[in-house]
């Protein structure tokens, strides 16, 4: 059983890593961080980003909760 301090640790290492992918969309190859209207024209173009795109939103924002939720 884990402790309440290592179940915030592991939340708080997933959000991070849903944060640093969500960025990874966001980037263009020059490391330039994509516009709203240029990234919801990406979205247009491949449908299977916008998918991956809302469930990393959905994941991030449950275990934001979750982790308001530990006492």
């Amino acid at each position: 059983m884990k402790t309440k301090w290592q179940q915030k640790e592991q939340i708080q290492k997933l959000i991070r890593i849903i944060n640093d992918r969500l960025i990874n969309i966001q980037v263009l190859k020059g490391g330039l961080i994509m516009t709203n209207k240029a990234l919801l024209i990406v979205f247009k173009e491949h449908p299977q980003l916008k998918q991956e795109w809302d469930m990393l939103q959905i994941r991030r924002d449950n275990l934001r909760r979750l982790l308001w939720k530990l006492p």
